[in-house]
């Protein structure tokens, strides 16, 4: 059904085009620089539409992006001249089956809509560190939560999805239907269709946890990073901390560390004591509802409309090692460039995400697309601006190459060989589209070629390629 005006008949959502007053507000997306101009938004109601929009872009030689969160500054949910699916509006559901511990979470949903519904029944599940996240892009990369200590990653709590392929058919994946496409989308991003229906384990979670901000000067760097290695050798199942380096809202520099503990004030002050005791500037960790949790970061470094550059590593030494160069570096980064009045002022910052990994690590590698099981944790190395004019190039490439030097220096500091299947970074970080061939090498490295006929049986003429592509084989 290739004509517009057909395809508008049997269409029961809505469509956005270019001369609408909405447009603007449907190609908005987080990252300002990871918005494109599409051709038509189309918000689809229900399964049967979108199948009609996949069917109606191939028919067109559209190129297709499909949005969920759209919480990704690579422009991966966006589209120039194409079409672009977005499942915000009709798909951000979440339906709790408390007797049998599953949630039934829309394509378009967000993390706040998940953990709200899911909290009411005394449930949670792995699920982002910030909730205006979508959960479409963070499931099918893998997806790391403050609950991955003891529950792993989102994927492993992945029991079914609902599916829309590249000729329009709806298919179930599970361990019993379509169990390859399962596997795949463990883990393999957004290359195999589109999903409409996630089905997660939930966990019985308490409803109050302790957790929230701490920061510290710069002349106790090296007492914090050395309190935070060492609990992070003990750390156990229940517990969090992510280290930042990093600006405050006065523009000083500062060491900043999110705590989290599944359980009371008075227990997580005591596993985190010897941290505590160094003496933090502020203080407003406390015992707060658990669905506050994930939205601790919305603000600090997560606001929406400004234009972010992301990139990531993982780390294989002790923070120690590297921790002087690196605040060195984020702190000369952000001053004013004397030498460049050119550059637009930098936000950075530098996050250690450090949880305990055993439950992580105790799946194969090759259980899921998602291989990278080995001790080891994330490092997230983010670069945000203003810019009221179009992107400049200027801007992306400094925050790049500043981006690029902080992972090497990180890297460089690593205490042991890596093993076979750790990569470099977490996928759902990788946002510069000029890495994304190699780094479906270093992110898949011997699951690919079975990634590869997977993309072959379900997308052979890659209809999805915008999150990493995987390049189809038969062999």
């Amino acid at each position: 059904m290739s004509n517009f005006e057909s395809f508008k008949r049997i269409f029961k959502g809505e469509i956005v085009e270019p001369s609408s007053p909405e447009y603007s507000e449907a190609i908005a997306r987080w990252a300002k620089n990871a918005e494109r101009n599409a051709r038509y938004v189309l918000f689809p109601k229900d399964e049967q539409d979108v199948s009609e929009a996949v069917k109606f872009a191939r028919a067109n030689n559209l190129p297709l992006a499909v949005k969920g969160g759209g919480h990704n500054p690579s422009g991966a949910s966006s589209i120039d001249d194409g079409v672009s699916i977005d499942l915000n509006r009709h798909f951000n559901t979440a339906r709790i089956d408390p007797e049998n511990k599953l949630g039934y979470v829309g394509g378009g949903a967000l993390w706040k809509t998940v953990d709200h519904a899911a909290i009411e029944h005394g449930l949670a599940t792995p699920g982002g560190t910030v909730n205006h996240t979508g959960v479409g892009g963070l499931i099918l990369g893998g997806g790391f939560g403050y609950l991955s200590g003891k529950h792993g990653l989102t994927i492993d709590n992945l029991v079914q999805a609902t599916v829309v392929l590249a000729d329009g058919s709806i298919v179930t994946a599970s361990d019993t239907s379509h169990p390859d496409l399962l596997w795949g989308l463990r883990g393999g991003g957004g290359n195999f269709g589109i999903v409409t229906e996630f089905v997660l384990k939930l966990h019985p979670q308490r409803r109050t946890v302790f957790g929230g901000f701490v920061v510290f000067p710069p002349n106790v760097l090296e007492q914090v990073v050395a309190a935070v290695d060492n609990w992070w050798n003990e750390a156990q199942e229940n517990e969090m901390i992510m280290l930042g380096f990093t600006r405050g809202p006065d523009k000083s520099p500062g060491i900043m560390a999110i705590l989290f503990y599944n359980g009371s004030e008075k227990e997580g002050r005591q596993r985190f004591k010897p941290l505590l005791d160094i003496g933090p500037a502020v203080d407003l960790a406390k015992e707060i509802p658990y669905e506050q949790l994930n939205g601790m970061l919305n603000q600090a470094a997560n606001a929406h409309g400004r234009r972010y550059y992301m990139t990531g590593t993982s780390l294989k030494s002790s923070i120690s090692a590297h921790a002087t160069e690196v605040f060195r570096r984020t702190v000369e980064f952000t001053e004013k460039h004397p030498t460049n009045a050119s550059l637009a002022p930098y936000e950075v910052f530098i996050i250690y995400e450090l949880l305990p990994n055993h439950n992580i690590c105790k799946i194969s590698p090759d259980a899921t697309a998602y291989r990278s099981r080995g001790p080891q944790a994330n490092v997230l190395v983010m670069a945000s601006w203003d810019e009221e004019e179009d992107v400049k190039d200027v801007d992306v490439k400094h925050a790049r190459a500043f981006s690029r030097e902080i992972t090497g220096i990180i890297n460089a500091s690593a205490e042991r060989e890596p093993k076979e299947y750790e990569n470099q970074g977490y996928g759902n970080y990788t946002t510069d589209p000029t890495d994304l061939i190699k780094r479906s090498l270093e992110l898949w490295g011997n699951n690919y070629p079975r990634l590869q006929k997977i993309k072959h049986k379900y997308d052979p003429t890659c209809v999805f390629n915008r999150w990493i592509p995987i390049q189809p084989s038969a062999t």
